[in-house]
């Protein structure tokens, strides 16, 4: 079990879909809750920690998709709003240039090669079908134990 948080968390959570200091544990492939920190390590006190402050300005974007299609027919990530691909509008609203590090993961490669030439790094997730978790492990990885940017 991993536990990340001590940060904002931007969740589809209906109930605290916001939390200032938020946390999501990690059990595996699978993203097992998110909610307030406090709670998430009361609950798993055994838990291993990674504190999302000490790597400041930092995010993950993760386009992983795990339901290719499901909702939509074919790749979410390219599906029209008002003209503009979904993909292009999360880009917008999150650029990497506020960021120390920034990456987007994705196992298609109109996610992770439209984020490298955007500023992210980019990083493949041949493990997205497993579930969300493997693309916030990889994207950790990458941005809070390397000096990659």
């Amino acid at each position: 079990m991993l536990i990340v948080g001590n940060g904002r968390l931007i969740s589809r959570s209906k109930i605290s879909p916001y939390p200032e200091n938020g946390a999501l544990a990690l059990d595996g492939d699978t993203v097992k809750e998110t909610g307030a920190l406090e709670a998430m390590r009361a609950k798993y006190p055994d838990a291993e920690f990674v504190d999302a402050r000490a790597c400041a300005y930092t995010t993950v974007l993760d386009f992983a998709e795990p339901e290719r299609g499901a909702r939509f027919g074919s790749n979410e990530l390219l599906y029209p709003i008002d003209g503009v691909p979904m993909i292009e509008r999360a880009f917008a609203a999150v650029p990497p240039e506020p960021f120390d590090r920034a990456c987007v993961v994705s196992r298609y490669p109109e996610g992770y090669i439209r984020g490298e030439v955007r500023g992210y790094h980019a990083i493949f997730n041949p493990r997205a079908a497993k579930g969300q978790s493997t693309s916030i492990r990889l994207g950790l990885s990458a941005l809070l134990f390397t000096n990659r940017t």
